[in-house]
């Protein structure tokens, strides 16, 4: 039999810093305190505003689903009406919503710092330092720990994939410690009937066993460890309960529908900001402000080997192919993967790091150097997170991010006909106007790829966009404006013809609607012509300053767009 590796403190720590002598109540009570500055920062650094689009149609499709049960088919999309439902992550949308319900969009803020906090503590737990008795390993843990959380922090959304990032960490730890027993079974069985009904990564679940099995097998080839029959039956009972588990869904077999769509979009998802590929001018360039922490823990891997392997200790064979495989997957699969990647190599770093750097601290030593970092915390979350414009810290959702003013303007002046919108603006969409049904949002697994595609093409293609509207006949345009920093939402056939007016602006999204009966006063009362959003060019104004009554329309054109949004800096 293949045994699990080790757990003990000769294996996390060494043999010489087991045998360390018990610990001064100093050095517990600096423990404690570094223990309690790492959680409090934890919470600190994800009490960030709500900014992610996909937080609203995840709270719609909790509030359908408490408010008639399980859909038949997508309530939520004129253009798709056929579509099976996203209920991939049915259990967190339902989770969403009912915190939403007891404390709106404060609680949902608060639930994110909260699931930081569980974070840390998984990982704590999964790097097993408590197991180790060598006086820096709180130390290394905390640092190590820190560091992930800035690697986490760009992608620390409210999102069902937060359930993710403290299921699959634990997966691995159950497999690790106690490796195809009756406990690991039980354990790994309920933890993944969770996964299946709260992430769509449950697929994960499925192939860690495997992933273990076969580390096992190409283990026996060169050590005398071998594979006995009581393994691979372990192996197969493991993963024959995990298949079993993933089953006990609302849809059944037709869980495994929803990822087979997301890989049919193949290269499209490249082109949605979280599966970006991961390359060398990512890591190095403008996005260096949000993956410096998960570029360093590589960089603590890669030093953490190098130092083992100097000193001919082995860094474990499950370990080792645990932290490349990980690394791989942002590698291969985008920058959407990195959250993964840190998760699982955070514990790893521990206890290769505990290990690597065997020091015998003296008891004053590792109380000052714990109390330095508690203390270290605090410039370090002021600087880095509190000052930093790229986060905002506080409650809520973040002041311009959203097309809240654009929300307004069509609940007043209710625009008729279907809506044409940006993808990002989908979910904010179908959460604020209930009933409405939008032209497409973030949920890949409802859209095909080729729709998706013709969407993209409908922005600067005349005849794509001229298909999409005899097909579905929209009558209102909502798009993004500056918070689209590449333009990718711009309609410049939509812009430059005069079927469609402009009848609301500001620095998050126009809103456009189609001349004809169904919106003839709104276009009347509302449509601007002079007060254009031009990315600042003021080349269309040329013959308003030529022409008194002209200068005059133009004037009070742009006083109504201040009224909408006295914050928008170019009207």
């Amino acid at each position: 039999m293949v045994p699990p590796e080790s757990v003990s403190g000769s294996v996390v720590c060494g043999r010489a810093l087991a045998r360390n002598a018990p610990d001064s109540s100093e050095l517990s009570v600096s423990r404690a305190v570094l223990a309690v500055s790492v959680t409090v920062f934890a919470f600190l650094i994800a009490l960030t505003t709500i900014t992610n689009y996909d937080i609203w149609f995840h709270l719609a499709m909790g509030r359908e689903i408490l408010a008639r049960g399980f859909p038949a088919t997508d309530p939520f999309t004129y253009t798709q009406p056929a579509s099976p439902p996203d209920l991939m992550s049915w259990l967190s949308d339902s989770f969403f919503f009912t915190v939403w319900r007891l404390g709106g969009l404060t609680g949902l803020s608060l639930l994110k710092a909260a699931f930081s906090v569980a974070l840390v503590v998984v990982l704590w737990r999964t790097s097993r330092v408590d197991e180790c008795r060598g006086r820096h390993a709180p130390f290394v843990a905390a640092a190590v720990i820190v560091i992930a959380l800035f690697a986490l922090k760009f992608r620390f959304f409210m999102r069902p994939h937060l359930f993710e990032l403290l299921l699959l960490p634990w997966a691995v730890h159950l497999l690790h410690r106690d490796r195809w027993s009756r406990p690991m079974l039980v354990r790994l069985f309920l933890l993944q009937v969770l996964w299946t009904n709260l992430h769509g990564s449950f697929l994960v679940g499925l192939g860690l066993p495997v992933l273990f099995f076969a580390v096992d097998a190409g283990r026996g080839l060169f050590t005398r460890s071998r594979i006995t029959a009581h393994d691979l039956r372990g192996f197969a009972v493991t993963w024959v309960a995990v298949l079993a588990a993933t089953l006990v869904n609302p849809r059944g077999l037709e869980v495994f529908a929803a990822p087979a769509q997301l890989a049919r979009w193949g290269s499209e998802m490249a082109s949605l900001g979280e599966y970006q590929p991961l390359t060398w001018a990512s890591l190095s360039g403008f996005a260096i402000q949000y993956t410096w922490g998960f570029s360093l823990l590589v960089v603590l891997g890669a030093s953490a080997l190098a130092v083992l392997a100097v000193r001919r200790i082995g860094p474990g064979w499950h370990d080792t192919v645990l932290f490349l495989v990980f690394l791989a997957l942002p590698i291969l699969g985008g920058v959407r993967f990195m959250a993964e990647s840190v998760v699982i190599s955070t514990p790893i770093l521990i206890r290769w790091w505990v290990r690597a750097v065997p020091l015998s601290l003296g008891p004053r030593i590792a109380v000052w150097a714990n109390a330095a970092l508690a203390i270290a915390l605090v410039p370090l979350w002021w600087i880095l997170v509190f000052r930093n414009p790229v986060y905002e810290v506080g409650l809520g959702e973040k002041e311009g991010k959203f097309p809240s003013a654009a929300v307004g303007f069509i609940e007043a002046e209710r625009p008729r006909g279907n809506i044409f919108n940006s993808i990002g603006f989908g979910g904010y969409l179908m959460w604020n106007l209930p009933g409405t049904r939008v032209f497409i949002d973030g949920r890949v697994p409802v859209y095909p790829r080729e729709f998706y595609r013709r969407y993209i093409d409908a922005h600067n293609d005349e005849p794509t966009w001229e298909a999409v509207q005899a097909e579905y006949a929209p009558q209102v345009a909502v798009l993004e404006y500056l918070t689209d920093l590449i333009g990718k939402e711009r309609m410049p056939v939509l812009e430059a013809g005069d079927e469609w007016v402009l009848v609301f602006w500001d620095r998050v999204s126009k809103v456009y609607v189609k001349r004809g009966e169904s919106n003839a006063r709104l276009v009347s009362e509302q449509g601007l012509r002079w007060a254009l959003p031009a990315y600042y060019a003021v080349d269309h104004l040329g013959p308003a300053l030529a022409d008194p009554v002209a200068a005059a329309a133009a004037v009070a054109e742009y006083g109504r767009v201040l009224a909408w949004a006295p914050a928008n800096s170019e009207a």
